[in-house]
């Protein structure tokens, strides 16, 4: 299920890097004021590596359907 979440590193606390694919960091962290145990991307990485996936408002959110398919999938199997 595509989503697009707030995945700026400001809102986001215990990370911990799970794996690396094409370039691209996912990590396990948990939102400093909401759900734990949570696994993504960091939208200022992303910014870099798939500007196309990054909305820019006052909180940095990622489209997580524009991630490569390969990415999506890992994530999935990580959580």
């Amino acid at each position: 299920s595509a989503a697009i979440l707030a995945s700026d590193i400001r809102v986001k606390e215990n990370l911990k890097k799970l794996d690396t694919i094409d370039g691209i960091n996912i990590y396990r962290f948990d939102y400093i004021n909401g759900a734990k145990n949570q696994v993504g991307v960091i939208a200022q990485e992303m910014q870099e590596k798939c500007p196309e996936c990054v909305i820019d408002s006052d909180i940095l959110r990622v489209d997580y359907s524009k991630l490569p398919e390969k990415v999506q999938a890992r994530i999935e199997e990580l959580r």
